[in-house]
Parts: structure tokens; C-alpha cells; sequence
């Protein structure tokens, strides 16, 4: 959650409650912000921070791997509920992310 660090309190929940855990880079942060405030993924456009974007991460990554696709049992039935905590709660990052994630959506 673009955090650094774990977070004890709910690491401690979760551990005993979670099946299995994706870790990702920030590097595809500002493309997800972008796709998701120009309506990539519906017919709306969703303001969505930095701490939404990694649940859109995790998805595509897991469906275009095999692999993770098999351990989680993903496939064309699958329900997928993400969350996204916030949105452009910081209005200066957000805006610094869409920028650089429209750059890279329009540079293909």
C-alpha cells in the first residue's frame, strides 16, 4: 500500500486469514492511475490514488501468469472483488501519477 513498510496491526490479521499475497513494484503505479481515470476498464472514469492502483496491478499481472492464474484458480468464471482505498488524497502525487501514466499510455 505504498507504504515501505508492513504494517504490524493488520499484518497480524491477515497472516492468519490470507491464502495468498502478491509483492509489486511502484513502477506501474501512474500507468494504472491513468487507465483508470480515463475509463480503461468501463464506461467511467475512477479517481484512484496510489494506494487503489496496486489492486488493478495485481489482477492483470495475475491473469497473464500461468502460473499464478493455476495457484489461485483464476479463470473465466472467477469473481474478483478489488479495493481501492482512496483516492487523490494527495492532489499533487495524484496529479504527478496521471501525468506520467498518460505519457506512457500515449507513447503506446
Amino acid at each position: 500500500m505504498s507504504c515501505g513498510d508492513v504494517s504490524l496491526v493488520p499484518w497480524q490479521i491477515l497472516k492468519n486469514s490470507v491464502n495468498n499475497c502478491l509483492s509489486i513494484p511502484d513502477n506501474d503505479i501512474p500507468l494504472s492511475v491513468a487507465m483508470l481515470a480515463k475509463g480503461y476498464f468501463g464506461d467511467d472514469n475512477i479517481v484512484a490514488g496510489e494506494c487503489s492502483a496496486p489492486a488493478l496491478i495485481s489482477i492483470n499481472v495475475s491473469c497473464n501468469n500461468e502460473q499464478i492464474k493455476k495457484d489461485l484458480e483464476l479463470d473465466m468464471n472467477s469473481n474478483v472483488l478489488l479495493i481501492g482505498c482512496e483516492g487523490d488524497t494527495d492532489i499533487k502525487l495524484y496529479n504527478e501519477l496521471l501525468s506520467k501514466g498518460s505519457e506512457q499510455l500515449s507513447n503506446g
